[in-house]
């Protein structure tokens, strides 16, 4: 538990703890904040409070610039892409680290980017090859089983003609192929088997989407377990 204090406005008692997988190694660590339910954050006047955010570690990334950059390029492309930026931390007033501040993909992110909230969100784990199911996480409408996504894999998986339609009567094409091509411009290496979101219009048009997420392994990373770090 910790106290935070931005822009004027103190939020006590909200949760804080370690994320990542491989980043939890690192020297450099990332962080998931939570905040209480009748205080949640505001990250600007007049914007809707949010209940979580992460404070990501520049570690893979010496510029310091490669998610912000890919943050801007996908907004700038009109893909939903959570907002990224620098803020500097510092605890008992010293500084303590240059991080990211960084939107979750959650019910809050889908009402800023005009998406629904009600319909099915999934997050991709490690393998996340849109061939199986279980490397999914659902995230929303979670009183329901997993079959929505099941029959959309098994559509991706068809050929020929059946793939053609299937596509075009369940995918929203322009969204994906956004995409597509923001990931092939910015390299990213993490967002096709793992660190995306899947959404599906599920009361409105019943097409998926893809999401971007956790976007600190971009525009050609060194990699930290072989190239000199300084801090």
């Amino acid at each position: 538990r910790c106290s935070l204090f931005y822009n004027g406005e103190f939020y006590d008692n909200i949760f804080i703890r370690i994320r990542g997988g491989t980043a939890r190694t690192w020297p450099k660590k990332s962080y998931k904040i939570e905040f209480n339910e009748d205080h949640e954050f505001q990250l600007r006047p007049g914007e809707r409070r949010v209940t979580e955010f992460d404070w990501n570690a520049t570690y893979t990334d010496k510029a310091y610039v490669c998610a912000v950059l890919t943050s801007e390029h996908q907004a700038a492309a009109g893909l939903p892409t959570p907002e990224i930026f620098h803020i500097q931390l510092r605890q008992n007033t010293a500084f303590y680290s240059v991080a990211l501040y960084t939107e979750n993909v959650d019910k809050d992110f889908l009402i800023r980017t005009g998406m629904d909230e009600n319909g099915a969100l999934y997050k991709g784990g490690p393998g996340s090859t849109m061939d199986t199911v279980s490397s999914y996480e659902k995230k929303t409408r979670r009183t329901e089983n997993n079959q929505d996504l099941q029959t959309f894999l098994s559509g991706v998986a068809l050929t020929g003609a059946a793939l053609e339609n299937f596509l075009f009567d369940n995918v929203d094409v322009p969204e994906v192929i956004n995409y597509m091509a923001t990931m092939a411009v910015t390299q990213d290496i993490d967002g096709t088997d793992k660190n995306h979101f899947l959404h599906r219009d599920t009361e409105g048009s019943r097409e998926w989407r893809l999401l971007p997420w956790d976007l600190d392994l971009t525009f050609g990373p060194g990699m930290p377990f072989t190239d000199p770090i300084v801090f």
